[in-house]
């Protein structure tokens, strides 16, 4: 039996393909099981996601890529269209903490997810972002990863793995992560862009919807032992604008003027 679901995002139509009806339950690969401390569970608590999440696609630059993400039977539902015109990328990332993300136990991070709209995951470039500045500034460090097709799957994301970005450019010969004590952000991104030291499109790029479910986002240790990370609030919007300096509040507006998936 298959199910089959089409949603509406600002005026623009959404469609899957069929997925089993055993995607209800999570199916972790035996190599891919990990021991990790789960820092967002969506199927817990579906209302996290409105209140700790937010999108940065490139239609709010002037582009016209655009997602949204939901609640779903898997947890999480990030669904959306992605358009190489204009910036080439969607995301969502957490609003900033009040208080730094103290992961500095963890190696890595991992996601419980899945791409349902097609097969085609080499055809996008998918990315985890962590930010370690307070003011919401460049600080940003990205690595790949890529989700597994219609079985929901425990993907591992090493902080070795990430390099400090500025849009989509790894900056060469830059710091490796180190401050894992104070982690004031993490999202994940779907773009045109691979990440390199100089601006590169994915070949044979993948225009068009994406459907990726998502039932757990955490960290792990690469010793079997768990990590301890409460995740502290998110902030709402009027306290972010409060913490903003004059100066964040003068450039944030002008350096949206160009496209950056950070």
């Amino acid at each position: 039996m298959f199910q089959f679901a089409i949603a509406t995002f600002a005026g623009v139509a959404f469609s899957r393909l069929p997925v089993p009806a055993t995607l209800t339950s999570k199916a972790v690969s035996n190599d891919a099981i990990i021991v990790g401390t789960p820092l967002f569970r969506f199927t817990n608590d579906p209302e996290a996601i409105e209140s700790q999440f937010e999108r940065i696609d490139d239609v709010i630059m002037g582009g016209l890529s655009r997602s949204s993400l939901s609640p779903c039977n898997l947890g999480a539902s990030w669904r959306g269209v992605l358009r190489s015109e204009g910036g080439g990328f969607c995301g969502q990332r957490t609003r900033p903490f009040s208080k730094p993300l103290n992961l500095s136990g963890a190696d890595g991070l991992y996601l419980d997810c899945a791409l349902l709209s097609d097969e085609d995951v080499q055809r996008r470039s998918w990315k985890m972002s962590l930010r370690t500045d307070e003011g919401r500034g460049e600080v940003v460090y990205q690595a790949p990863f890529q989700p597994a097709v219609g079985a929901v799957t425990r993907v591992k994301v090493p902080f070795a793995d990430f390099r400090l970005v500025r849009g989509p450019v790894a900056l060469a010969e830059a710091p490796a992560l180190s401050n894992l004590s104070a982690v004031y952000q993490i999202g994940f991104t779907v773009s045109k862009f691979v990440i390199s030291e100089q601006v590169k499109m994915l070949e044979n790029f993948r225009n068009g919807s994406f459907h990726l479910g998502l039932a757990e986002i955490g960290s792990y240790s690469d010793d079997a032992a768990a990590v301890p990370a409460a995740v502290p609030k998110a902030m709402d919007k009027d306290e972010v604008e409060r913490r903003r300096s004059w100066v964040q509040k003068f450039i944030f507006p002008v350096l949206g003027i160009f496209f950056n998936e950070t």
